[in-house]
């Protein structure tokens, strides 16, 4: 499984069970990323995709496209 989708299964995951988006720090961790840049990395991948959608400066944006 890539790291790409790995994020995007945690992001959907995170949502059912909180109910509420993830951090970019949940998400780090999460997915056992090594740093916050690599994860936002990620994160703007999947949304130049357009699978995800978010606000870069704002907590907690973090959602599936058309969800």
């Amino acid at each position: 499984m890539s790291t790409r989708q790995k994020v995007l299964d945690y992001i959907r995951e995170f949502q059912q069970d909180m109910n509420y988006p993830p951090s970019l720090r949940d998400v780090q961790y999460g997915c056992g990323l090594k740093s916050p840049s690599v994860a936002t990395y990620h994160l703007a991948s999947l949304r130049v995709a357009g699978l995800i959608e978010y606000e870069p400066e704002i907590a907690r944006t973090i959602r599936i496209a058309g969800a």
